[in-house]
């Protein structure tokens, strides 16, 4: 698929330094729901087993995440906590029961419609924030590249994006500086890619505002309840279309690091925000858009996708990207494009979890 592979040095525009892990260590943890606060004698998004915790979208009394407007949780020895409200009933882990164990150290841990957990590692240099902030007071958006597996053989082909707007405390910065604590905030669009590998891409999914989709900050912890989860499909795929992408990435170009090209006839010219690349070229660009280009031991293209940003001129489609090719060290062009689709916001999915970024330094 792709032709040649070069190695350069991480250039970035944010990043977050260490974390220290708070939990104590009387038993699992249990996330409550999207947020809540922390149990009687837990911390984070939840309580430790047979502790008793709020689990909430908006906070300390309680929201049901699908039933009524206040509520209370209570949670006997060793039992699961459930959240009651006015209006109905919902249970502490969110949409559709899921519960996933509290987050600790530098933890992402999801389940996509109740199944199996999924744990990942999210360390220093592996979130990254937008500067739309700066621009759009209220605004933010998060990239997250998830390792998974031991440090030494991790695979680090998943990754993650969502923003939205809110109450901020900053103009910018991490997560746990910015997003005030407490507040139960819409996540207005994500694109997930949780089941991908080093081989292949798996299935993408993601949200569109209006899907009902939360994030919670509760102390250093985040906790996601995302709805209408909708499948994207998975790169190889899509219909093939026209065009090719120029990048010069590296300290050699200078200031003049953009991207230039057009997908499907339509141009596209961007700044280069943040770069990385080895076997997983990692690329964010000023407009929000994302691009990722995975390559075997070899240097041959197992796959790529190309997430664009709502304000860029293709408003959130996403493509595929089948090869990359890198001349004199420095200029690439990314060729055998597809557009795979923009997300709908119709699915019937649902997404549970959390994750603890490092603080922000």
């Amino acid at each position: 698929m792709a032709k040649n592979y070069a190695h350069f040095t991480l250039v970035t525009i944010l990043l977050f330094g260490n974390v220290a892990c708070g939990a104590d260590d009387r038993g699992d943890a249990v996330t409550a729901g999207v947020g809540g606060s922390s149990g009687a004698a837990g911390s984070g998004t939840g309580g430790m087993a047979g502790d008793a915790a709020a689990a909430s979208s908006g906070g300390a009394s309680g929201t049901a995440p699908s039933g009524g407007a206040s509520g209370s949780a209570s949670g006997g020895v060793g039992g699961s906590m459930q959240v009651s409200g006015t209006g109905g009933s919902g249970s502490a882990a969110g949409a559709g029961g899921e519960q996933a164990s509290a987050c600790q150290g530098t933890e992402a841990r999801f389940r996509i419609n109740g199944g199996p957990e999924l744990l990942f590692d999210a360390p220093v240099g592996n979130w990254e924030g937008s500067v739309v902030g700066a621009v759009e007071p209220g605004a933010w958006r998060y990239f997250i590249m998830l390792a998974r597996g031991a440090a030494a053989t991790a695979d680090y082909a998943p990754f993650a994006t969502f923003a939205g707007h809110g109450p901020t405390l900053m103009g910018l910065g991490g997560p746990r500086e910015m997003l005030a604590e407490n507040v139960a905030f819409e996540i207005e669009d994500s694109l997930w890619a949780l089941d991908a590998s080093m081989t292949t891409l798996g299935e993408l999914l993601c949200t569109v505002p209006g899907s009902g989709s939360m994030l919670v900050r509760n102390g250093e912890d985040l906790s996601f309840d995302l709805m209408q989860v909708a499948a994207l499909g998975t790169c190889p795929g899509g219909e093939a279309i026209p065009g090719d992408l120029q990048l010069c990435m590296g300290f050699a170009c200078g200031a003049d690091q953009s991207v230039t090209g057009s997908l499907d006839g339509v141009a596209w010219t961007a700044s280069s925000g943040s770069y990385q690349s080895g076997p997983v070229t990692k690329l964010r660009f000023a407009d929000d858009s994302m691009l990722r280009f995975v390559t075997d031991g070899a240097g041959v293209g197992a796959w790529g996708v190309l997430a664009t940003s709502p304000r860029s001129p293709y408003a959130g489609a996403v493509f595929c990207v089948g090869a990359a090719e890198v001349k004199d060290e420095v200029h690439w062009t990314f060729s055998e494009l597809s557009r795979l689709g923009t997300c709908s916001g119709s699915g019937s999915k649902s997404v549970a979890g959390c994750a603890r970024p490092p603080a922000f330094q």
